[in-house]
């Protein structure tokens, strides 16, 4: 029986959030007479929800949204070029080129793109309503702000953990080429900042150990440079040592930690949010620090999981 198996047959449930990759259906035939709206209800909903055209103004659907979703069925040329999404350079592009998401062929006619986009330019409002906003409330009773002496320059906070069994707060940081992860005592004074190789997205925390999520890249990318470890003896004052490590991730966002494998051991799974692609899997601890994937879904935008024995 394979792992995978006999994690079903435990009955732990995996409840993940992915957000599905574009892919065109099967282009109608070049005389279709669909109209605009039946052909964005067959191709828009191919990659998410159908949007309304009342979402956006005109000029927002003209220059921002049909010439990258044109990208997407294989149309080019679509509005100045600067307006069309752009393709990673690097390992990152090579993934989204072997993933197909811009097709090589267009999945859709020219002339039935003409009437799609004619329907959003058509039905969209040429400007929006600002919303009513309620009055914003400053504080939450029974809560006070207390402002900590901790301040980085220029922030770019990746990662909020408390722990209040030690009572410690735990910032992550990429800042300009540096990334570090600052911990503070229970009052907000800093106790240490540790650099890091690249910028923490998830952290659990048990005694000595720590349970780690590296992005790899804060912006948006599918480079694999992510990392999920497993640190023992990370604490100030002592020398961290990595018991386990899965690198060449694409920019992993969350881990969950449980015993998928019933082998008594720890396993991890991780939310590789990437960006044009990625996916969700869990990684099988194996003797010697070695581990074995097992691919959930090959979508990216997973972003959290639940691991609950059913």
């Amino acid at each position: 029986m394979t792992s995978l198996a006999r994690s079903t047959r435990l009955g732990l449930v995996l409840l993940a959030l992915a957000v599905s990759g574009c892919r065109g259906k099967d282009a109608l035939p070049s005389g279709s007479s669909r109209s605009g709206e039946q052909l964005a209800e067959r191709y828009c909903q191919s990659c998410h929800m159908l949007p309304a055209p009342a979402l956006l103004d005109s000029a927002s659907w003209q220059r921002f949204v049909l010439p990258r979703m044109a990208g997407r069925l294989g149309i080019h040329g679509i509005g100045a070029p600067a307006d069309e999404e752009r393709l990673e350079e690097g390992s990152g592009g090579a993934l989204i080129r072997m993933a197909g998401v811009f097709p090589d062929s267009a999945t859709i006619t020219r002339a039935e793109w003409d009437r799609l986009a004619a329907y959003y330019l058509r039905e969209a409002p040429a400007h929006q309503r600002a919303p009513v906003m309620p009055p914003v409330a400053v504080g939450i009773p029974g809560f006070r702000v207390r402002i900590p002496d901790f301040h980085v320059a220029s922030p770019s906070v990746t990662l909020l953990h408390i722990d209040s069994v030690q009572r410690r707060i735990y910032v992550g940081d990429a800042s300009f080429n540096r990334s570090s992860l600052n911990i503070l005592d229970g009052k907000g004074r800093t106790v240490t900042t540790l650099p890091l190789r690249s910028p923490l997205s998830n952290l659990q925390t048990s005694g000595d150990t720590m349970r780690a999520v590296f992005m790899g890249q804060l912006n948006p990318s599918d480079a694999p440079r992510g990392a999920v470890a497993l640190i023992s003896s990370w604490r100030e004052g002592h020398n961290p040592i990595i018991d386990w490590e899965v690198d060449d991730l694409q920019r992993p966002v969350f881990g969950s930690w449980a015993d998928l494998s019933g082998d008594g051991i720890e396993d991890a799974v991780v939310s590789e949010f990437g960006n044009l692609t990625g996916h969700l899997a869990w990684y099988e601890r194996l003797p010697g620090g070695r581990n074995r994937q097992h691919l959930l879904t090959s979508q990216p935008g997973a972003i959290t999981t639940l691991v609950r024995d059913m």
